[in-house]
């Protein structure tokens, strides 16, 4: 199992913007220690786990590429995808990762598989 990584949030209220701009910043690259989650929600600082699955926050540089597999690919529930259709750019989904970021009384969560490693789904 990869050691966990220790996440923060400083809580910072942005301005109001439904959808980021170009120039804001998408936090693609950040290591997931200097990530900021922003929330009031206490980030659990050890490990969330089964025997199955592994709960850790949601942070681009970790979650991105493959939420964006999951969210691009075609043939689910309309309903599964956040814009109802599958996205077709991974700036789609960097974008859907900081409008929830700018959530300040939400955190998402991704679901790791346990047996490969690999993201299973989202929780928030």
């Amino acid at each position: 199992m990869p050691p966990t990584p220790r996440f923060f949030s400083s809580l910072t209220w942005p301005p109001i913007r439904s959808i980021p701009t170009e120039d804001d910043e998408l936090f693609e690259n950040i290591p997931p220690e200097q990530y900021d989650l922003n929330t009031v929600i206490p980030v659990p600082q050890k490990t969330l786990e089964t025997h199955l699955v592994r709960i850790e926050p949601m942070v681009p540089s970790l979650h991105g590429d493959a939420l964006h597999r999951a969210f691009s690919t075609p043939g689910a529930d309309p309903l599964f995808y956040p814009a109802g259709k599958p996205y077709t750019e991974k700036r789609q989904t960097l974008i859907y990762l900081e409008i929830q970021r700018r959530r300040t009384n939400f955190l998402l969560f991704a679901i790791i598989d346990k047996h490969s490693e690999q993201l299973a789904g989202q929780i928030a």
